[in-house]
């Protein structure tokens, strides 16, 4: 019976140190997911057809990045801010536009998205007003978020003429997804 008992004892003493483990590494987690990291997000237009127009206004809401190795519907984290008219046809040639600066869980990613509405408007240059979808999805690219830099993340977008297919006029897509690690001091 001594032998029973001390065969109990050792197994319930296991289970505790389990237990104990278990609940330092929850925390060591959640400790982790505070550290974080300064993102800032620009939007910039590539200049193919942009031209046209005399303004074009996008609507964004905001931005997403996705956590590297999570299923595509999941670890997603998004950077919110108040909806933003982006007039487009004053960020060309390099001139970008500082959505927002945001904080984010210092990890790796392996995707991101811009949040915006599915149409912008515009104004051609014959001073017609009109609408013109956005086809943003997205875009994977490798991205880290450190603790001691501040991510710059630039959304490039282009205006696409699209007159010469039936029914169509413009359309606005993701021409790519720029990101690099800056020192705080070098930031635009």
């Amino acid at each position: 019976m001594n032998a029973r008992l001390r065969r109990m004892a050792h197994t319930v003493a296991a289970a505790a140190l389990l237990s104990c483990a278990v609940a330092a590494a929850a925390s060591g987690g959640a400790e982790a997911e505070t550290i974080t990291g300064e993102v800032v997000v620009l939007i910039t237009d590539h200049r193919l057809a942009i031209d046209d127009f005399s303004s074009l206004v996008v609507y964004v809401e905001g931005a997403r990045l996705h956590r590297r190795g999570r299923l595509p519907d999941d670890g997603w984290i998004t950077l919110a801010t108040q909806p933003h008219e982006v007039d487009l046809t004053r960020y060309r040639d390099g001139a970008t536009y500082e959505l927002l600066r945001g904080e984010a869980p210092a990890a790796r990613y392996d995707a991101a998205e811009l949040l915006v509405q599915s149409m912008a408007r515009g104004v051609v240059l014959a001073g017609d007003a009109v609408e013109v979808p956005l086809e943003i999805s997205p875009a994977r690219v490798d991205i880290e978020v450190l603790p001691d830099r501040v991510l710059q993340l630039t959304f490039d977008l282009v205006v696409h003429d699209l007159r010469d297919h039936p029914g169509k006029t413009w359309g606005i897509l993701l021409d790519e997804v720029r990101a690099a690690n800056v020192d705080a001091g070098r930031l635009h």
